[in-house]
């Protein structure tokens, strides 16, 4: 993430839950009023069957959108929650993590663990016998062999056993 951090809008979050919430609210409760408090009744429609069926409709769509109202106020109310609930989530890990790190950064203040593993095994007995055993097959592999001495680390050629055959090209003698 490079070196800048992550924010939440927390602060926007809280607003949106809060005096954005109210103002949500207050128009919804402003449109509900609208409708509840108007004086209409079936009974203004008349008595003729096309204005009585129309009042009918429209009194069962004002019952519906007024109980839809309802159901927007609700919805309204559990998303300022959630924000609310959200915002102070992000928050309380957003702090948890950073307190994870600075404790962390503690920790590793003197150093790392494995360094000083490292550094102490390293001055064992263990590992000074490995070195000493390594400078010494540095030096024997750097001498140089005497003449016709077998270089170091390196056997000599074994002898053919007897009765077997001689290698090709190798000159036999002739019984005859």
């Amino acid at each position: 993430m490079g070196t800048q951090g992550m924010s939440y809008p927390t602060d926007y979050m809280q607003t949106l839950a809060t005096s954005r919430q109210k103002q949500w609210n207050t128009e919804a409760a402003a449109s509900r009023a609208k409708i509840k408090d108007n004086s209409l009744r079936q009974e203004h429609f008349g008595d003729l069957g096309a204005f009585r069926a129309f009042g009918q409709v429209y009194m069962a769509a004002r019952a519906i959108y007024l109980d839809t109202l309802k159901g927007v106020d609700e919805d309204l109310d559990a998303a300022a929650a959630g924000i609310v609930s959200s915002a102070k989530q992000m928050k309380d890990k957003d702090d948890e993590a950073g307190a994870a790190f600075i404790a962390l950064r503690s920790r590793w203040a003197n150093g790392m663990a494995s360094r000083a593993q490292q550094v102490a095994a390293s001055g064992s007995a263990q590992a000074q016998q490995a070195e000493g055993a390594q400078q010494q097959a540095k030096a024997e592999t750097t001498k140089a062999p005497a003449a016709g001495a077998p270089a170091p680390g390196s056997a000599p050629a074994p002898a053919p056993a007897p009765g077997s055959a001689p290698a090709p090209g190798m000159n036999t003698p002739q019984i005859g």
